[in-house]
């Protein structure tokens, strides 16, 4: 058997001839890329494909507003619409979420607001109030390192909180708040 000149791919046994089917010249799928070759090529190197990709779906901000996934959105609208005791529950959900994930000035917002909620139903507040004081507290003092005047107002936060719970806690939060001031006052040069 001899090469003629022709690719050793569509020559057949004994004469020499083409195989029917294909044709003397380089056929279409092969050049787009579709041959068996090519989709060898791409199974080893991806594997089997499940599903074609479908990028994902952009959203309108006005649809990111709108969604109930985000519990402290769905609690704002809750509490807007007047339903005060799902709000509540909304803002406790995001507020443990938050809390933890580790960002305590989040879960610290979140009690604080489903505190705020409990006083307008009429309900004790004084707990959430003293749960959100503990929590800025805590963001505080991890603010120390990164940002004096973040730690400063999250210290602020703190004692409002435990200025509304009436609970203790509140004279570490007002000592440090106050130190803070005077620090970042005298590096201002207002003393």
């Amino acid at each position: 058997m001899a090469f003629e000149g022709r690719p050793i791919s569509l020559m057949t046994r004994g004469e020499g001839r083409e195989r029917p089917s294909v044709s003397r010249g380089r056929s279409s799928a092969v050049a787009n890329g579709d041959g068996w070759r090519a989709k060898l090529v791409r199974w080893f190197a991806y594997g089997q494909p499940d599903e074609p990709y479908k990028p994902p779906q952009k959203r309108t901000w006005a649809e990111k507003i709108t969604d109930d996934g985000n519990a402290w959105l769905l609690a704002r609208r809750l509490e807007l619409e007047g339903d005060l005791l799902g709000a509540t529950r909304a803002y406790a959900q995001d507020g443990e979420f938050w809390r933890g994930q580790g960002h305590y000035a989040r879960a610290a917002l979140s009690t604080a607001s489903a505190a705020r909620c409990l006083e307008i139903r009429g309900i004790d507040p004084l707990l959430g109030f003293t749960r959100a004081g503990a929590l800025y507290v805590e963001a505080g003092k991890q603010a120390l390192d990164r940002d004096p005047r973040e730690a400063l107002q999250l210290f602020e936060l703190a004692t409002e909180c435990f200025a509304r719970s009436g609970n203790g806690g509140q004279a570490e939060a007002s000592a440090i708040c106050d130190s803070l001031r005077n620090a970042l006052d005298s590096s201002r040069g207002h003393r």
